[in-house]
């Protein structure tokens, strides 16, 4: 009698992604920034991106996993490169530029990290801002808001604004006046002129006393000491 073999079981082993933390804010401090997008979302509807907005019983949900991400975000300079470079704009950089054909790897990651940078830029120096301003009532939108970084409610009126990493990367946007509300922009550099900042025209006195050229580059140093991996 022919015994039938059993199958064996495939095993499947499931990949745990690590989840990074940036150890910058508390919970009680998360708390407080999400509370005050999810009220300023419901006093402006028509400013939360729609993404946000299809379901009003699971927009504070869609808000608060938003905002977090944004808090939270581990930022990693060495990500892996997804998207392969345009042959022709080396060929024109040899041809009209001069640069040499032995160097073309060397150019192509320069530039590629270069733009991965600038965008990370950006990242920090909102993280930097809420860190230093959540004290004066600063709160960060992630991207919930329409064209507005930070919120902040002084008595019953609130304030938006829009923050740049530098006056070239401005959009029309960030003057336009949504339902009686001004957003204010400011732009962290000068870019016509060299090392050229603008931490002096930040609105409120006392935060010009507090942030700095200086201390924001003191800022980015220790964040990226700060992260830690669990699994």
């Amino acid at each position: 009698m022919n015994k039938k073999k059993k199958k064996k079981k495939k095993i499947t082993t499931k990949t745990i992604k690590p989840t990074f933390n940036n150890n910058l804010f508390t919970k009680e401090q998360k708390n407080l920034i999400i509370s005050t997008v999810i009220e300023y979302a419901k006093d402006h509807t028509k400013l939360v991106n729609e993404t946000y907005y299809k379901d009003n019983k699971i927009l504070d949900d869609k808000i608060k996993n938003n905002v977090l991400k944004s808090l939270d975000k581990a930022i990693s300079l060495k990500n892996k490169r997804t998207t392969f470079p345009d042959e022709l704009t080396s060929i024109y950089l040899e041809t009209y530029y001069g640069h040499e054909n032995k160097n073309r790897k060397l150019f192509i990651d320069a530039y590629a990290n270069q733009k991965q940078v600038e965008m990370q830029m950006g990242n920090l120096l909102e993280l930097y801002i809420q860190k230093e301003c959540l004290a004066y009532g600063w709160c960060h939108t992630g991207t919930t808001i329409k064209d507005v970084d930070f919120i902040k409610k002084r008595g019953t009126n609130w304030e938006s604004h829009q923050i740049k990493l530098s006056d070239n990367t401005e959009n029309n946007a960030g003057s336009k006046v949504r339902h009686g509300t001004d957003i204010w922009i400011w732009q962290r550099r000068c870019s016509k002129q060299k090392d050229t900042y603008y931490w002096n025209d930040f609105k409120e006195a006392d935060l010009k006393e507090k942030l700095s050229e200086e201390k924001f580059r003191t800022f980015i140093m220790n964040y990226f000491n700060k992260i830690t991996q669990t699994n």
